[in-house]
């Protein structure tokens, strides 16, 4: 027989000889890959929405305890403290900056705002102003005063939270006493 007479035993007998993929496991590859794709690219997304949210916790929370520790230098040497407005501000005598400055939040908007000392009859200081820390805002608590002078005089407490620019809670500090060294 001639390829002619029989081209279906013609075209079996070159085909027998070579390798190859044939279109449906091509297409059943291409499948498996793309959803190994997508499988891959959702972890991805989801990974990085975490990433961020920690990111944010973790520097909320540096804010927090750097705003805590630039509080207890200032406030540790503090002599005479009064609390104002409410628990909103405090008085005292500083050792850096002198007598008379008033620790207080400036209100910016709604109910928060930046840590603000003034001194020399209306100078003010904002200790942190820096780049890193301009997404963030300082509000004392609702049930709680920012500043209370504790029963016998020997300590101040504070309580605050850290927001971010949405007024958000990222971070919270209560009744964290700071000894006074100078009473």
């Amino acid at each position: 027989m001639t390829g002619t007479q029989c081209p279906g035993e013609k075209r079996k007998g070159r085909l027998a000889d070579c390798a190859g993929v044939t279109l449906g496991e091509l297409m059943v590859s291409v499948l498996i890959m793309s959803l190994l794709t997508l499988a891959v690219s959702a972890g991805v997304g989801t990974a990085a929405k975490v990433y961020r949210a920690e990111k944010e916790y973790s520097e909320s929370r540096v804010l927090a305890n750097s705003i805590l520790l630039s509080m207890t230098e200032e406030l540790r040497y503090a002599s005479k403290p009064e609390i104002l407005e409410g628990g909103s501000e405090i008085r005292y005598d500083s050792a850096l900056y002198g007598s008379g400055v008033v620790m207080k939040i400036r209100i910016l908007e709604g109910d928060w705002g930046k840590l603000a000392l003034e001194y020399d009859d209306g100078k003010e200081a904002y200790p942190y102003e820096d780049k890193t820390y301009m997404g963030y805002w300082i509000r004392k608590k609702e049930d709680k005063p920012l500043f209370r002078l504790g029963d016998d005089g020997s300590y101040i407490e504070l309580s605050y939270d850290i927001c971010d620019s949405n007024g958000k809670v990222k971070a919270s500090l209560e009744n964290v006493r700071i000894r006074l060294l100078n009473r």
